[in-house]
């Protein structure tokens, strides 16, 4: 079975995981910004209080019609409010917050290399920080660099070991390498730290798809779409096997939908 980033295997930073991140990030660093100077303190005297509202403008102008393509008055509303985040990073330079929300938003606009940047200033402040490493790590992914993601997820788990994203996203990677038993336990890991039950199921679907397992597939499948009823990914996985088991053909031999385009 083709392994490929299109099967839903990682906790996704777009959508609904974009304000998940960041909220999880901000409930670390709200107020936390040490300032190295006065000028710093001038310029960035509560800087949640200036970050939060922009994001919120932000959020809701992605959640329009057209999303963030669309145009008002001329002019296209989150590119100024991305410059707006951004602002807040520049000038608060200990502020983490800032940089992962600048990340974010430089991911989604498929900005890697930038998205990079505004993480690697985070992490020179923060060594240890689970929604920022989940953000490193698929961007590796990716990019395609499965041996440097498997490193550093082995290296930020050790710093984070409690935090379940993480474990999700790393038990991911090691499917992607073909380390199916490896990916397994650090799944068992994630789901006993409260990763979602939906996810894991859906996650386990996948690793027993790929180990030939459909029955045990199938049943990971029906459990996620219990556990989040309408979910059109586990559908289709679901739905495929079981065309397959009824033409007599192989589950295994199924296009993916990358495959058919």
């Amino acid at each position: 079975m083709k392994r490929d980033m299109s099967s839903g295997w990682i906790p996704s930073i777009g959508r609904r995981g974009v304000g998940v991140a960041l909220a999880a990030v901000l409930g670390l660093g709200l107020g936390a910004c040490s300032y190295q100077s006065r000028h710093v303190y001038n310029e960035c005297p509560l800087p949640d209080r200036q970050l939060l509202p922009v994001w919120e403008q932000w959020r809701e102008a992605r959640a329009k019609p057209g999303g963030c393509g669309s145009l008002e008055e001329g002019r296209f509303p989150c590119e100024e409010l991305r410059r707006d985040v951004e602002r807040v990073a520049q000038t608060c330079p200990t502020y983490a917050p800032g940089f992962m929300a600048s990340a974010i938003l430089a991911y989604e606009d498929r900005q890697f290399a930038l998205a990079q940047q505004y993480l690697d200033a985070l992490f020179s402040l923060q060594k240890a920080h689970g929604p920022a490493a989940v953000l490193r790590g698929r961007i590796a992914l990716e990019e395609g660099n499965i041996p440097f993601a498997l490193r550093f997820f082995a290296e930020q788990v050790k710093l984070s070991p409690e935090d379940a994203d993480l474990r999700e996203v790393y038990a991911g990677a090691l499917f992607l390498a073909d380390k199916l038993p490896e990916a397994k336990r650090q799944l068992t890991i994630a789901a006993n730290l409260g990763a979602p039950a939906w996810r894991v199921a859906y996650h386990r679907g996948l690793f027993e798809e790929a180990s030939g397992n459909f029955h045990l597939a199938l049943r990971h499948y029906e459990e996620a779409i219990s556990e989040r009823p309408g979910w059109e990914v586990a559908l289709a996985r679901r739905d495929g096997i079981v065309a397959a088991t009824q033409q007599g053909e192989n589950p295994d031999t199924i296009p993916t939908d990358d495959d058919r385009r």
